[in-house]
C-alpha cells in the first residue's frame, strides 16, 4: 500500500505564551517533505536511496523527521511503510559501534512498538546475522522471550584481546556483513523499509561505514536511508568521508534545510498571536536576529513574552521598543535595549563558539566589533600582525565551521575587501559579548579610524563617498564615545538621506546627531553650525506628520524642535539659516490654526528668502503663502501662486542643479494641485463680473449659487468655505 502524503508543515514547541495561542504554532516545510516522500514511493517500487538532511543547530532538522514518520503512519495500514530510527549521542564519543544500527534493531524487534511482526523480525535476524542478537544488549532477550533458541554466537565467541589483526579484521567484515544482510533481508520481506539516523555527525566510525555499504547496494532494493547532521560539525567526524564519497556516486540527495525567510516568519508571528498586519520590521529584526532558526525565534519570543516586551492584547500586538534599520542592520531603540540571549540558545551559541580554535575565535570577536557584516580589511586594522594570513583563516573558518559565510563587496568596496557576515546576529552578539568595556571602546576607535582613512582614499580619487560608509564611522564613533566624530558623520549621512528624499532616515540620524552635539561638554563653532544644521533637517523631515492628529514619532516635540531650531539659527547668525527656519516656523503655525500670524511669518520668511538668493525657499514660501492664503485674501493669494510658478518656469534648470529633487517634486506637485484651482476661479470671476454688470437686484445670490458648490470642490473642509468666500467676494468686488 502506498504510504500516505505527509502534511506541507511542522509543528514547534514555542514554550509558555500565557493564554496567546496554544502550544503549537504551524511553520511550512513542504517541500523537503515532498521529497523525501517521493524517495519513498521510489523505495515501494524497488528503487532504494539515500537522503542527507543537514542544517546548523535549531533548524528544525528533528521536528522535520517527526513530522515525516508521522506523515508515514498515517495510512490505513500499518504495514504500508516499515520506519525505524536509530539515534547518535554525543556522550558516547563515537566509541559505541553501530550505535543507531542497535537502535534500530532493538525497535523493530519491540513487540510493544510491533506486536504483529517483531517475532517475524527475530526469526530473520537469527537467519541473517545470528551473531547481532548476542551483539546487541536487549536483542538476546528478546529472543529467548519469543522462545527462539540463541546459541552461543560464533563470531562472538572468537572475538578475543588476543586476536591477531588479521583475525580482528575477519571478526569485523563479519560483523557489518551480518548487519547488512539482515537489514537488507528486512528491506526484501517488510519494505519498504525507512531507516533513519539521527544527529549522524556524532556517528561512530563502524556505523557510518555500514550506512556507506547499505548506500552501495540498495539500488535495487526497497529501502531508504535517511540521515541528520548538523553541517558545522562534520569537521573531523566519521560522516564526514563517507558524505563526500556518496556525493562523488551520485548516489545520495541532500537536502539542505535553510532559515526562514522574513516572509516565512511574519507567518510564524501571526499564527502564534493571531494577527494579521504585524509590523514587517518586527519579522524583518527577528530573521536578521535568529538566521531564521525556528527554535530560537520560538524561545527568543517566549523570552521576551516572559518579561513584557512583547504583550499580545486582544486588538493589537505591542512591541516594547522601536526599530531602527541603520547600515543595513535592525536594532532595537529605547531604554535598555540590550535585550538578552535565552539560556537554552546560548547553550547552542557557547557549544558552537567551544568548537573553535583559539585563533578562530580571537579573529570573529573582532570582526563582531564592527557588526553583522565585518570587512577583512577592517580586521587587518585590529589585527595587523596577521594581515596576511586573515583571508586564508576567513575562508577556512568558513568553509568548514560554518559560523560566518562570504557576501558580495559593495562595488566601492570590491578593490580593497572581503565582507564576511555571521550567520545570525545572536552568533555575533554572542561573540561581541565575550570583550570587555575597555577592549571595546578600543577596537570601535581603531575600526572607525581605518574606516575614515579608507574614506578619505576614496575621496582623494573623486569617488562618491557611500552613505553607508558614512553610518559605519558615524556608528563606531558613537560606541568609542568619540562624540564630536559620530554627529559630524551622521549629519552628513543625514543630509545624503535627505536629498534623495528618504526623510525618514534623515530625521533618524539628525536625532542621534543632536544627542551626540548634547553629550559634548565644549561645543565649538563649527559645532554649533552643525547642530543648527542637524536641527533644521529635523524640522523639515518632520513636516509630513504636522498636519495628523499627532506630533511626529521621536524624542523630540515638534513645538521643543522649533524652539531650538530659532535658538540654533539665532546663536549661529547664519542669515541662510535664519531664513529657512522662518519658513519651517510659517508652516507650523498654519499647522496649529493661526493663520493671520502665519501669513506674517511666511512673508517675512518670503523676503529673507529672497534677500540671501535661496530661489528654491523663495518658491516654496510663495506657493505656502498661494495655499493657504486664499481664505484670507484670494487675489493675493492668486498673485503668489502665479509668481511662484513664474519663478519656477524661468529658473527650472537652476533649480534641478541646487536642490533635492525629492524637494522640487513636491513644489511642483503643489502648484499643479493649484492650478486648475486658480483657472477655474477664474472662470468664475468672470462669470460673477458678468452678472454683477447686468445690474440684477439677485445678481450676488446668482453668484453664490455659483461659488458655493465649487467651494465644496476645492476647500473640502466646511471651515475654511466662509472664510474663502469672504475672500473672493473681496477679490472681485461684490458683496460678502
Amino acid at each position: 500500500m502506498r504510504p500516505g502524503r505527509p502534511t506541507a508543515s511542522l509543528k514547534i514547541d514555542t514554550g509558555k505564551r500565557g493564554n496567546t495561542v496554544g502550544q503549537n504554532v504551524t511553520i511550512f516545510r513542504e517541500r523537503e517533505l515532498l521529497l523525501l516522500t517521493q524517495q519513498v514511493l521510489k523505495a515501494e517500487a524497488g528503487q532504494g536511496s539515500v537522503v542527507l538532511v543537514e542544517s546548523l543547530a535549531g533548524m528544525g532538522k528533528t521536528t522535520l523527521m517527526e513530522s515525516f514518520r508521522s506523515s508515514l503512519n498515517s495510512g490505513k495500514s500499518p504495514h504500508a511503510v516499515t520506519i525505524a530510527s536509530g539515534y547518535c549521542y554525543e556522550v558516547a564519543g563515537g566509541n559505541d559501534a553501530y550505535e543507531p544500527f542497535k537502535d534500530i534493531l532493538r525497535s523493530l524487534t519491540d513487540p510493544a512498538r510491533h506486536p504483529d511482526y517483531s517475532s517475524l523480525i527475530l526469526n530473520l535476524i537469527k537467519e541473517t546475522g545470528p551473531d547481532l542478537l548476542a551483539l546487541i544488549p536487549g536483542l538476546g532477550t528478546a529472543a529467548m522471550a519469543a522462545k527462539l533458541t540463541v546459541r552461543a554466537a560464533s563470531t562472538v565467541g572468537k572475538w578475543s584481546l588476543g586476536a591477531d589483526s588479521g583475525t580482528r579484521a575477519d571478526l569485523a567484515e563479519s560483523v557489518i556483513r551480518q548487519y547488512t544482510d539482515t537489514i537488507l533481508a528486512l528491506a526484501d520481506k517488510y519494505g519498504p523499509l525507512v531507516l533513519i539516523i539521527e544527529d549522524a555527525h556524532w556517528s561512530d566510525n563502524a556505523s557510518a561505514q555500514l550506512f556507506s555499504r547499505l548506500a552501495r547496494v540498495l539500488e535495487n532494493k526497497k529501502l531508504l536511508l535517511v540521515a541528520t547532521y548538523r553541517s558545522n560539525f562534520l569537521a573531523g567526524a566519521a560522516l564526514r568521508s563517507v558524505r563526500q564519497e556518496l556525493l562523488i556516486l551520485g548516489v545520495t540527495e541532500v537536502v539542505d534545510l535553510p532559515g526562514f525567510t522574513q516572509t516565512q516568519v511574519r507567518e510564524y508571528l501571526e499564527q502564534r498571536y493571531q494577527k494579521t498586519g504585524i509590523d514587517p520590521s518586527l519579522a524583518a529584526w527577528l530573521t536578521q536576529l535568529s538566521g531564521g532558526s525556528p527554535m530560537f525565534i520560538a524561545h527568543y519570543l517566549a523570552l521576551l513574552e516572559e518579561q513584557g516586551i512583547i504583550q499580545n492584547a486582544a486588538d493589537s500586538l505591542s512591541f516594547g521598543y522601536d526599530l531602527r534599520n541603520i547600515a543595513g542592520e535592525w536594532a532595537p531603540v529605547g531604554p535598555a535595549a540590550d535585550l538578552p540571549i535565552p539560556r537554552s540558545v546560548q547553550e547552542v551559541l557557547n557549544q558552537r563558539i567551544e568548537q573553535l580554535e583559539d585563533r578562530e575565535r580571537q579573529l570573529l570577536e573582532l570582526g563582531s566589533v564592527q557588526g553583522c557584516q565585518f570587512m577583512s580589511l577592517v580586521l587587518k586594522a585590529l589585527l595587523p600582525s596577521a594581515s596576511g594570513d586573515i583571508l586564508r583563516e576567513l575562508r577556512r573558518i568558513e568553509l568548514e565551521d560554518h559560523v560566518i559565510r562570504a557576501e558580495t563587496p559593495e562595488p566601492w568596496a570590491r578593490r580593497e575587501t572581503e565582507t564576511y557576515s555571521f550567520e545570525h546576529a545572536l552568533l555575533r552578539q554572542a561573540f561581541y559579548n565575550q570583550l570587555g568595556r575597555l577592549e571595546r571602546l578600543n577596537y570601535h576607535n581603531i575600526v572607525a579610524e581605518a574606516l575614515e582613512e579608507w574614506l578619505m582614499r576614496l575621496q582623494d580619487c573623486g569617488k562618491s563617498v557611500p552613505r553607508r560608509l558614512l553610518l559605519e564611522i558615524a556608528l563606531n564613533n558613537r560606541l568609542a564615545e568619540n562624540y564630536r566624530q559620530a554627529a559630524r558623520f551622521g549629519l552628513q549621512a543625514a543630509q545624503s538621506c535627505y536629498v534623495e528624499g528618504a526623510f525618514a532616515e534623515a530625521a533618524i540620524l539628525c536625532e542621534e546627531a543632536t544627542t551626540d552635539f548634547a553629550r559634548l561638554e565644549d561645543l565649538q563653532p563649527d559645532d554649533e553650525l552643525l547642530y543648527a544644521q542637524a536641527v533644521q533637517i529635523l524640522v523639515a523631515t518632520s513636516e509630513p506628520q504636522w498636519f495628523t492628529k499627532s506630533t511626529r514619532d521621536g524624542n523630540f516635540s515638534l513645538a521643543d524642535l522649533i524652539e531650538r531650531a530659532q535658538a540654533a539659527a539665532l546663536t549661529v547668525g547664519d542669515p541662510l539659516l535664519k531664513a529657512r527656519i522662518q519658513l519651517l516656523e510659517g508652516r507650523n503655525l498654519v499647522r496649529t490654526g493661526r493663520l493671520d500670524s502665519a501669513m506674517h511669518a511666511l512673508d517675512a520668511a518670503r523676503r529673507s528668502l529672497h534677500d540671501v538668493g535661496d530661489l528654491l525657499g523663495e518658491i516654496s514660501a510663495l506657493t505656502e503663502l498661494g495655499h493657504h492664503g486664499i481664505g484670507l485674501d484670494a487675489g493675493r493669494a492668486l498673485e503668489n501662486l502665479q509668481q511662484a510658478r513664474q519663478l519656477l518656469d524661468q529658473n527650472r534648470q537652476v533649480v534641478r542643479e541646487q536642490v533635492p529633487v525629492s524637494a522640487l517634486d513636491r513644489i511642483e506637485y503643489r502648484l499643479e494641485g493649484r492650478s486648475e484651482l486658480v483657472n477655474s476661479i477664474g472662470e468664475i470671476s468672470m462669470m460673477l463680473c458678468a452678472i454683477s454688470k447686468m445690474r440684477l437686484p439677485d445678481c450676488t445670490a446668482i453668484g453664490c449659487t455659483i461659488f458655493i458648490p465649487c467651494s465644496r470642490i476645492f476647500w473640502p473642509r466646511s471651515s475654511l468655505r466662509p472664510a474663502s468666500l469672504r475672500g473672493l467676494s473681496r477679490y472681485l468686488g461684490t458683496p460678502s
